[in-house]
This record gives C-alpha cells, sequence and structure tokens, in this order.
C-alpha cells in the first residue's frame, strides 16, 4: 500500500522514473559520480523524497545532517527517524551535542569549588555515518506513512529509513575499482578558507562459491583537506557480504562493516555571543584576543571513530508460500574526541590553557524472528499474514571530563591529566530495552482492490509497566481497472488511504535534561545519577491519496494527504531512595516531573515524473516533487512555553498553542532595526512550511547527465551573528530573515567508454559538480543551516556556521 517510497540512490541514472501505488521510485545505475561527493546517506535523499526534509546542522564539512519526515513530532529533543541498515538497527548516542566544558561554578557534594566554564564552548555534532561508503549503498527506502511505521511500534513514530548495501547474484568473479579526485571551494573568502582536495578510492570483488552462494567484498578510503582551514578527514572501511542457499529449506546471509575514521574540524557553531574560527572569520576585529590565525593554530576538535556494523539472517522454507525468517543485528561504536583551547583563543588565554575529552561507548542490538505466508487462492486472491517477535536495546557509556592552567600545553588536549586544576569528570551508563510483537494480514483481489492490517505490543523494559498497543490498516483500490479500463487516456488510476500509530522513546540521563527541557528541577547535589528523563511520542496518523497515470505511464502523479496528531510526553523518574541515610538504586521509580503537551503536522505531498524522450539509445527523464506541511502546538504544558535551548541562556525560541514548535522569541524592533519594548514575545515561524525538489536526467547513448535540485520556503532564520556584528545580548525581529532557497544540489556526467578488452567488462568516466549555486535572499552565508538543531529547541538558528563547500570531483570506474 502506499506507505513507502524507495529510492535506488545512484544519482537517479534511470530510463525511467514510475511512481507507483506503492510509491517506490527506484533508480539503477552502479557508477553515478554523484555518490563520490556525498559524504552521508542523508545527501543521496535530499529533495529526492516528498515530505523528507534534509538540513545540515552547522555547515561543518565534518559535520552531520538533520532528516525530519513530515515536520517536528516533539518540543524537545529531536525528531530524527530510526535507521536500519541490512537489518542492524544503528545506535543514537547523547554524545552528539555533548558539552566537554558544561561547569558553571557552584560546587560538589564535598563543598569543593567548581570553575566556571559557561558559554565558553559549544560542541557540535559529527557526522555519524562515516562508516558507510556511499558507493556501498544499493537502495534506500524511505517509510513515511505510519500505517507502514506501525510495525516498528516505538521506533517508528519520527518515520524509517531502511538501507540496503550492494550484493551480486553473478556467478562470475567480478573485481572492481573505482578512484575519484575532488577540488572543494568555500563560498567566502578569507584567512578561514583554501582551496581543497578530496579522493575516494574503492577495490573489491564479488562472485560466487559452487552455484548457489554468493559473497561481496570491498574497502574504501576518504580522505578529505575541506575547503576550510583545519578541517581534515580521513575513513576507512572494510565491508562484506556473504549469501547461500544451502538446499530448498535453508537460506543464510552475512553482512559486516568495520571502519576506523579521524575528523579534525575547526570552531564552528558555539554559544550565542562566544567567539569561534567561524566568527572571527566574518568579524575580525571585533574579538580583540580571538583572531583566526590564533584559532587556526590554538583550537583543536579530533574525533578518532571505530564502527563495527553486523546482521545476520536465516530463512527456512517450510512449504510453498510459508517460511520463517530471523534476523539480528548490531551496531557498536567506541568515539574519543579531543578538544583544545590554546592561548590563541580566548577561553585558552583566560585560563592558560583548557582541554576536554568526551569518550563515548554504544552498542546497540536487534533481533526478530518473523513467520510469513504468501500464497494464491482460486488464482485471483491473493493472501498475506507475519506473525512475528522482535527486541531491541542499547548500551550507552560516555566519559567526559574537562580541565585548565596546563603547565605542558604542546601536549594539547591529549595532555589533560597533566593539567593543574581540578578535573570536572562525569560519567552516564544508560542501558534501555524494549520487546515487541506484531501481527499482519493482508488480502488482494487481483489487483483490482487490497486491505491490510496489523497490531503491534510493545514493552519498555524499565519504565512502563503496561505494554503499548499500535493498531495500523491501508486499503486501495484500482479505479482502471474497475471503470475506466477502456478509457485509452488513463493508464492506471489507484486511490489509496490508511490509518496507523507508533511510538519513540529517548532515554536522557539527569545532567543533559537542560539540553532537552527548560527549567530543569533541581534535586539533591550528588544524587543526579539517580535520575532519568523519558521523551515519550505517541503519533497517530491518517492518510489518503492517489496515484494516476497517462500515455502508458510515461507521464504520472502521486498526491497524499496526511493529519498526524502526537503526544508529547516527557518525565523524570528518580530510580534512587534513602537507605539507612544513604542514597541507593532501587527497581521501584517515582516520577519526579511529567509533562504533556500535543503537536499536530498536516500536510500534503506531490510527486510527479515524466518520461519525455522514451528511445533505445536516448532517454530523457523529468521528476519534481513537493511538501506543504502545517506544522502546530495543539496543547501546551506550562512549563514548556518558554525555551532557551543551547544559546547560554538567551532566549531564541518559544511555543505557544496554534502556532509552530520553536517559534523565535526576542524583542520586536521597528523598522529602523531599533527595538520598540523590552518585553519579549513570538517574532515568526522557524520550520519550513514547504520544501521539495527538482530533477531531470538525460541518457545519450554512453552519456548520461543528471541534475538535482533542492528548496525550501516560508520560513524564517535567526541570523544569531547580528548580534555580535551590532554588540547585542538579546534576539530581535530585525535578526529574523527569510530562508527560502533554490540550490543546484549535483550536476553529473558519466560516460561509458566502449573497449574491446575482453578483461575489461566495464569502464567509466564521471565528473560531478555538488553545491554549484543557490538562489536565496538571505544575507548570511548558507540558509541551510540550523547551527543547534539537534535538538528542537534551539531550532532555526544561525550562529558560527560554516560556509557552503562547492565540489568538483573527477573519478574512474573499472570492473575487470
Amino acid at each position: 500500500m502506499n506507505h513507502k517510497q524507495t529510492i535506488a540512490v545512484i544519482c537517479l541514472l534511470s530510463i525511467c522514473l514510475r511512481t507507483q501505488v506503492s510509491a517506490k521510485v527506484v533508480v539503477t545505475d552502479s557508477l553515478c559520480a554523484g555518490k563520490t561527493v556525498a559524504m552521508s546517506p542523508a545527501e543521496l535523499i535530499r529533495g529526492e523524497v516528498s515530505g523528507a526534509r534534509v538540513s545540515s546542522v552547522d555547515g561543518n564539512p565534518n559535520g552531520t545532517f538533520n532528516v525530519n519526515i513530515r515536520g517536528l513530532n516533539t518540543l524537545r529533543g529531536d525528531s530524527q527517524p530510526l535507521w536500519i541498515v541490512d537489518g542492524a538497527v544503528i545506535g543514537s548516542s547523547v554524545n552528539h551535542n555533548l558539552n566537554a566544558f558544561y561547569l558553571n561554578g557552584g560546587s560538589t557534594a564535598k563543598g569543593d569549588v567548581l570553575p566556571d566554564y559557561s558559554g565558553r564552548s559549544y560542541t557540535s555534532p559529527v557526522s555519524s555515518f562515516g562508516w558507510l561508503n556511499p558507493g556501498d549503498i544499493a537502495s534506500i527506502e524511505v517509510i513515511k506513512d505510519l500505517s507502514a511505521a506501525a510495525l516498528y511500534g516505538m521506533s517508528g513514530a519520527n518515520g524509517v529509513i531502511v538501507i540496503k548495501t550492494k550484493r551480486t547474484s553473478s556467478t562470475a568473479r567480478n573485481i572492481y575499482l573505482s578512484s575519484h579526485v575532488g577540488v572543494d571551494f568555500s563560498s567566502e573568502k578569507g584567512d578561514a578558507f583554501r582551496t581543497g582536495v578530496n579522493h575516494v578510492h574503492k577495490l573489491g570483488v564479488n562472485g560466487s562459491i559452487g552455484n548457489n552462494s554468493y559473497y561481496n567484498i570491498s574497502g574504501f578510503l576518504h580522505q578529505s583537506n575541506a575547503a576550510v582551514k583545519s578541517a581534515n578527514s580521513i575513513v576507512g572501511g572494510l565491508a562484506a557480504n556473504f549469501e547461500t542457499m544451502a538446499n530448498k529449506v535453508f537460506k543464510f546471509g552475512l553482512n559486516t562493516n568495520l571502519s576506523y575514521g579521524k575528523l579534525l574540524s575547526t570552531g564552528g557553531a558555539n554559544y550565542i555571543g562566544a567567539p569561534s574560527t567561524m566568527i572571527s572569520a566574518r568579524y575580525p576585529d571585533l574579538f580583540p584576543d580571538d583572531k583566526v590565525a590564533g584559532w587556526l593554530d590554538s583550537y583543536d576538535d579530533e574525533v578518532l571513530d571505530y564502527r563495527v556494523v553486523n546482521s545476520v539472517w536465516l530463512q527456512v522454507d517450510i512449504i510453498r508460500g510459508l517460511n520463517l525468517k530471523m534476523t539480528g543485528g548490531m551496531d557498536y561504536q567506541n568515539q574519543s574526541r579531543y578538544i583544545w583551547f590554546g592561548d590563541g583563543t580566548s577561553f585558552g588565554k583566560d585560563f592558560s590553557g583548557a582541554a576536554g575529552i568526551l569518550n563515548n561507548f554504544l552498542f546497540a542490538y536487534n533481533a526478530k524472528g518473523e513467520l510469513n505466508f504468501n500464497r494464491n487462492f482460486a488464482v485471483k486472491h491473493r493472501l498475506k499474514a507475519s506473525l512475528a517477535f522482535d527486541l531491541k536495546g542499547s548500551m550507552d557509556k560516555t566519559n567526559a571530563m574537562c580541565g585548565t592552567d596546563f603547565d605542558l600545553p604542546f601536549l594539547r588536549g591529549k595532555g589533560l591529566s597533566a593539567s593543574a586544576s581540578q578535573h570536572a569528570i562525569r560519567r552516564f551508563d544508560r542501558k534501555y530495552s524494549q520487546w515487541g510483537a506484531y501481527a499482519y494480514v493482508g488480502y488482494d483481489f487481483d489487483g483490482y482492490a487490497g486491505i491490510s492490517a496489523a497490531a503491534r505490543f510493545d514493552k519498555t523494559g524499565r519504565f512502563e509497566s503496561d505494554p503499548t498497543f499500535f493498531p495500523a490498516v491501508d486499503a486501495y483500490v484500482d479505479f482502471k481497472r474497475l471503470l475506466l479500463a477502456d478509457n485509452k487516456a488513463v493508464s492506471s488510476l489507484k486511490i489509496i488511504g490508511g490509518y496507523g500509530e507508533a511510538g519513540r522513546e529517548t532515554v536522557l540521563p539527569y545532567e543533559f535534561l537542560a539540553n532537552y527541557i527548560a527549567n530543569v528541577p533541581e534535586v539533591e547535589t550528588g544524587t543526579e545519577l539517580y535520575f532519568d528523563g523519558i521523551n515519550r511520542l505517541i503519533s497517530k496518523e491518517y492518510n489518503v491519496g492517489f496515484n494516476i497515470g497517462f500515455m502508458n505511464d510515461r507521464f504520472n502523479l502521486a498526491f497524499k494527504y496526511y493529519d498526524k496528531k502526537t503526544d508529547d510526553n516527557f518525565k523524570i523518574c528518580n530510580f534512587g531512595k534513602v537507605l539507612a541515610g544513604l542514597w541507593v538504586e532501587t527497581a521501584n521509580w517515582s516520577v519526579l516531573e511529567e509533562r504533556c503537551s500535543a503537536i499536530e503536522n498536516k500536510g500534503f505531498e506531490i510527486d510527479v515524473d515524466f518520461r519525455i524522450i522514451q528511445h533505445r539509445n536516448v532517454v530523457w527523464t523529468l521528476y519534481a516533487n513537493a511538501s506543504f506541511n502545517t506544522n502546530s502546538v495543539a496543547s501546551l504544558h506550562e512549563l514548556d512555553r518558554r525555551t532557551p535551548g543551547l544559546t547560554n541562556g538567551k532566549y531564541t525560541a518559544a511555543n505557544e498553542e496554534g502556532k509552530s514548535v520553536s517559534q523565535a522569541y526576542g524583542r520586536k524592533s521597528d523598522k529602523r532595526g531599533e527595538v520598540a519594548s523590552a518585553d519579549l514575545d513570538i517574532l515568526g515561524n522557524t520550520l519550513p512550511e514547504y520544501a521539495g525538489g527538482l530533477g531531470t536526467t538525460l541518457r545519450l547513448y554512453g552519456l548520461t547527465v543528471d541534475a538535482r535540485f533542492s528548496a525550501a520556503g516560508g520560513f524564517n532564520i535567526i541570523n544569531a551573528n547580528k548580534l555580535v556584528e551590532k554588540g547585542r545580548d538579546y534576539i530581535s525581529s530585525d535578526d529574523l530573515e527569510k530562508g527560502d532557497y533554490l540550490r543546484l544540489d549535483c550536476l553529473c556526467f558519466s560516460y561509458d567508454i566502449p573497449v574491446r578488452a575482453k578483461w575489461i567488462k566495464d569502464f567509466k568516466v564521471n565528473l560531478a559538480v555538488r553545491n554549484l549555486f543557490t538562489i536565496s535572499g538571505y544575507s548570511g552565508w548558507n540558509p541551510d543551516v540550523n547551527s543547534f538543531g539537534v535538538t528542537v529547541r534551539g531550532n532555526g538558528v544561525d550562529y558560527g556556521s560554516f560556509p557552503l563547500i562547492r565540489s568538483v570531483a573527477l573519478g574512474v570506474s573499472l570492473k575487470f
């Protein structure tokens, strides 16, 4: 039913794009040049999937991306989807934006005075998908409708993205090699920027062992010296998959990814009003002790990342149409982050050097057993049914330490143990688990009409005593076959609709709550480890739409309307009690505080594709998508009205019933830019009301040309860089600017060179250009940033962001 949109993300080098009832958009070309300039799978769906909004955080070349499907669902935390790669659920760590220098004075339980580092260093998140080479991706499936996401229960409220990597079914042995070299340019000029160089190399082999076993093994190396000075990275990995059909009953598969990455970044987003490399690059004379040269020489942000992602599956075909499939997956990450401020920065100068070390250990696991039935009866009747049980969980351990006053500053961040100050240490050790079961049944009558229904129960191990129920139903009717069989103008017409429910839970340690909620209740000093926060979302969605095709489906149009309501519940739970005068952990938890709010997202999505020319040697395809979303707060807890966010106490966002989440909040100014009143007020919307993409593909004999555009509009950006420029310590309506933009994301050329040598099976050269131009009225460097966007509370702010990076990559790909 109309609940999935699949993209074989090989840069849309397809003979045709077809919008069908299942809303699948499939494209197939394994050597597209556009993938060589992508740093993350999120970039590959930007502008390609209606309803899916992809934006950068602060634009760091090593940074991460925000992916939101059908709007924001929460007042706090994030609205990121669930990611699954080859059956392994990818874990998410609270370390993504953990502040290394979190102390703001005060004292310990023993009475020791702590230093005040508040507002000096915000730690922006880095990419969490560097381990996955985009060139290894075969397809990306974006699940948007909750009638489908209901099968993922307490993990599906924000949507689900399922990635499958390449494998082979060929009995011939193939060796494939690709090498791409590119040049990066900054859209801005200055001492902080340069001409960067990047290169990507891949070597692999695939084939078969006997007649029923297939393997695919590849390795890659990606090294980048970005157009921003001191922003470098090197990532290498090994990927392997193996599949075998032992006999007519047993099938088995194994996937593994191993990687190592080293990322070096310079200072970007920081607390509003605080300096960084990018702030000094904008305003070289405003911070005498924070020159660009000083930051480049005296600031380090080094990340060492080790990653292992494995999955395994076994299928037992019991009888015709009935099978049992078991799947297991794990995601292991060990990441260390070293941050250093030397005397070339005001922070380092004030404290004789400052260093922070963040170490995160993450282990996520999942397992599933599913009994599937799929048979035809009496020729025209098809019945599908599934009964499944699954479990998933994670272990997240984080150690953070910071200190100042260095006698040996040449050791920089890795010499933290030698600092003279009292070391501020905090540790998080959190475990989370949930199990669930679901039943699914679907009936189809000869393609004329179909209906399916599902029911799922989920149980959270630590926080809830009763299971949560998630129902789903969807249906379709083929009006072309029923009523328009003789109509030659309309080649297909199907009406679709559904209803579903799904949830999402995020568990947070007490000391991290300030990044997610305002007005955190105080607890006794030293007892913080006994308190956890849990953000639970329950979303309910109706959807209805149609797919219609003309000219033998050369022109296709898909339309979908949805109405989604989300209950946003936040609890702070106490897992401790006093025993004999001491705090101890107990299994009988109590609620310290609870907040309940509700959010609504409603809108519609349009997908169009048109095969303008279709000939054996010439194919020209045009496609477009657009989505329009209205986000509003349906009900609001009083403590969630004002949200200072990650901005060092400066109010940038607020919530109000009837308006969208995270409205810009500050002082109103007149037409001359002067503040009319010192009172704080709602200033404007920061969420895009519409977004979309446009693309075209031309294949002319062996040459393929592909262009992809993305756009967003109907929103404001809080250009907080103006606060530094104008010497203000508050947000005003003068800081709001329209963020509407249109961008050429990728322009790709690929040519299949005919070769006569028998030992060369395929030879291609390709050229890819990324971010060639952007049309926008925004005065800042890049309208597609959200500096504190990893949590909703700081949404819509541009402060210290990086400029847009343009890339040109030239490469060759061979198969032997």
